[in-house]
């Protein structure tokens, strides 16, 4: 049992779009970046906030990958 004072992690909820709204390739894109992320920075709690959204759209419409700033040092 858990105690009553004790903190439970609280995960947010992504916004659910319909289907033809949905797009595959993007989700499968961001998806593998956050994945990279977080086996890079140790966890997805550990990735920085600016490239927690990997992707981003221009005044054109397209989709670029945000500039990754990895740490000169390794992480252990």
């Amino acid at each position: 049992m858990e105690d009553a004072g004790e903190m439970r992690k609280t995960f947010t909820v992504p916004e659910i779009k319909p289907l033809n709204q949905y797009d595959f390739n993007r989700a499968k894109v961001c998806a593998s970046v956050r994945w990279l992320l977080a086996k890079s920075y140790g966890s997805a709690e550990n990735v920085p906030v600016e490239l927690r959204e990997p992707l981003y759209r221009d005044k054109f419409e397209q989709e670029h990958l945000q500039a990754l700033r990895l740490p000169a040092t390794p992480i252990p």
